[in-house]
């Protein structure tokens, strides 16, 4: 159980990480569509 714990604490971080880079190659770009993409992914990597 701890494991799975520490596991999914990584996952979070790293997929946070990766939606922050691409949330701010988005931003550089108009497109409410894929900065709405990182926003759900984000939402995703919080109910790990």
């Amino acid at each position: 159980m701890c494991f799975v714990s520490v596991a999914s604490t990584y996952a979070t971080y790293y997929y946070w990480n990766v939606s922050y880079v691409g949330y701010a190659i988005d931003s550089s770009v108009p497109g409410a569509y894929t900065i709405s993409v990182h926003a759900a992914a984000n939402s995703w990597t919080m109910l790990v």
